[in-house]
C-alpha cells in the first residue's frame, strides 16, 4: 500500500550517498516493457488516432533518478494517489504527435484506449525522450503514478553519489528495517543494465569491426599492388621526367595524386553503398543517425590515409629511379 511505499522510499532515500530514491515497475533498457494504446479525448473513437505506447508506473522522484528533465509542467508528487485526479506524464515525442502545435500540459488522454477500462487522464508534465525497454526500439512513453495504479512487481531506482559496492550493506539493512518479509532485491548498477540491453549490438559491432579491419588490410594490399604495377609500367616516363629536371618530391606527389584519383570513384561508390546499408540497419545504431556526418567523414579520412600509406612505398621507389638506367631498360 501507499504507507509501505512511503516507508521504503524514506528509508532508502536517507542512505548515505543516495540523492534520490524512487520506485517503478520498469526502467529504460530493462528488456521487459509494458505496452498499451492511448488516444486524445478529442478523437477517442477513431482507431487511427490511437497510438501504441510504452507505459511505466512510477513514484515521485523517478525522473530525477534516471536523469530525465521535465520540459513542461511538473513531475509526480506524493499527493498523486487514488484519491486525487488521474494524471500522467508523457514524453515530448508523444506530446507532439497527439497535440501538435499545442501545449500538452492540461490536455487529456484516454488510457488504455479502446478498452472498457479506458478513462481520461490529465497530462501534468512533459519530459524529454526516454529510452525504451528494448535498445533497438523507440516507443513514445506514458508514465502513470504508481500510487494510482499499483503493480505487483516493482524496481527500486536510486541515484547515488557513491560507489554501488559501498551501498550494498546499508541498502540491505534499510530494506529489512521496512519489512523483513519482503524479498531482498538484487542491486544492479546502471552500467550493467545498459551493457545487458546492448549486448547483441556490441557483439555485432565487434564482429563488423573485425571484418572491416580485414577488408581494410586487403584493400591496402590491393592498392599497393595496383600502384606498384602502374609505376613499373611508367618507368621510362618517370625516368624522362627526372632527366628533364623533375625532383623526387614532384615524382612522389604525382604517384600519390594518381593513386588518389584512381581510388576516388571506389570511395564514392562505397560511401553510397554504406549509406544504404546503414539505413537498413537503423535499429542497430542505438540512436545514431544512419547518415551521421562525423562517422562518414572519419571513415573517408581513414580510407584516404590507407591509400596514401599503401602508395607511399611505390612512390618512393619511383622517385629513386635513375634516369639513365630507366632509358636503357627500354
Amino acid at each position: 500500500g501507499g504507507a509501505l511505499l512511503d516507508q521504503l522510499m524514506e528509508a532508502l532515500g536517507s542512505l548515505p550517498g543516495v540523492t534520490v530514491a524512487a520506485l517503478s515497475d520498469g526502467v529504460p533498457l530493462d528488456r521487459r516493457g509494458n505496452f498499451g494504446r492511448v488516444a486524445s479525448v478529442d478523437n477517442p473513437d477513431e482507431a487511427e488516432g490511437r497510438l501504441v505506447v510504452e507505459f511505466t508506473r512510477v513514484t515521485d522522484g523517478f525522473f530525477q533518478a534516471i536523469g530525465t528533465p521535465v520540459l513542461q509542467g511538473r513531475g509526480f508528487r506524493p499527493g498523486d494517489d487514488h484519491t486525487s485526479e488521474p494524471v500522467v506524464v508523457v514524453t515530448s515525442p508523444l506530446a507532439e504527435r497527439l497535440w501538435p502545435g499545442r501545449s500538452a500540459v492540461g490536455q487529456q488522454l484516454l488510457w488504455p484506449a479502446g478498452s472498457d477500462a479506458a478513462a481520461p487522464r490529465t497530462v501534468v508534465g512533459v519530459v524529454g525522450r526516454v529510452a525504451s525497454s528494448r535498445a533497438t526500439q523507440d516507443w513514445p512513453h506514458v508514465f502513470i503514478p504508481l500510487r494510482q495504479s499499483y503493480s505487483s512487481t516493482l524496481m527500486i531506482v536510486l541515484r547515488t553519489a557513491a560507489e554501488g559496492s559501498s551501498l550494498a550493506a546499508p541498502f540491505r539493512e534499510a530494506f529489512r528495517s521496512v519489512d523483513p518479509g519482503l524479498p531482498m532485491p538484487r542491486l544492479l548498477p546502471g552500467e550493467a543494465v545498459v551493457a545487458r540491453a546492448t549486448r547483441d549490438q556490441r557483439a555485432t559491432g565487434r564482429l563488423g569491426a573485425g571484418l572491416g579491419l580485414v577488408i581494410l588490410l586487403l584493400s591496402a594490399i590491393g592498392v599497393y599492388g595496383v600502384v606498384s604495377l602502374a609505376v613499373s609500367h611508367r618507368t621510362r616516363e618517370i625516368g624522362l621526367r627526372m632527366a628533364m629536371g623533375a625532383t623526387r618530391g614532384e615524382v612522389i606527389r604525382t604517384v600519390l595524386g594518381d593513386a588518389l584519383r584512381l581510388s576516388a570513384p571506389g570511395m564514392i561508390l562505397g560511401g553510397l553503398v554504406a549509406a544504404g546499408a546503414a539505413a537498413g540497419a537503423r535499429s542497430m545504431l542505438l540512436g545514431m543517425s544512419p547518415l551521421d556526418p562525423v562517422s562518414f567523414l572519419s571513415a573517408g579520412g581513414v580510407l584516404l590515409v590507407v591509400v596514401l600509406v599503401a602508395s607511399l612505398g611505390p612512390a618512393l621507389r619511383a622517385s629513386s629511379i635513375q634516369p639513365v638506367r630507366a632509358l636503357k631498360s627500354e
